[in-house]
């Protein structure tokens, strides 16, 4: 029985780690004082995307803005074009 409980435990602390890492993840990425220019090739895979845009540092994680786009279902709405990202923008922001 105690084992039981000690598994149960370790797995809700487990849990609330992962989801903390998760929440940490979406936090705005630093910018600078200028906007970032990003430019979204017409055909881009929301994959590339992602990843673009952690390697300007507009996002802090690639992964964890997958996640979040697929749970929201905008992993399938790219919008190709040029755009300026300028001061803090929260991750689900981008996907307005």
């Amino acid at each position: 029985m105690r084992s039981r409980t000690f598994i149960f435990v370790l797995l809700f602390f487990l849990t609330g780690l992962g989801g903390a890492a998760f929440l940490y993840q979406l936090q705005p990425a630093p910018h600078p004082d200028s906007p970032i220019q990003v430019d979204i090739a017409d055909g881009s895979s929301f994959y590339e995307v992602a990843e673009l845009l952690q390697r300007e540092q507009v996002i802090k994680s690639s992964w964890a803005f997958r996640w979040m786009a697929r749970l929201k279902g905008a992993d399938r709405k790219i919008i190709p074009g040029e755009y300026a990202f300028g001061g803090s923008l929260e991750p689900v922001d981008l996907l307005a």
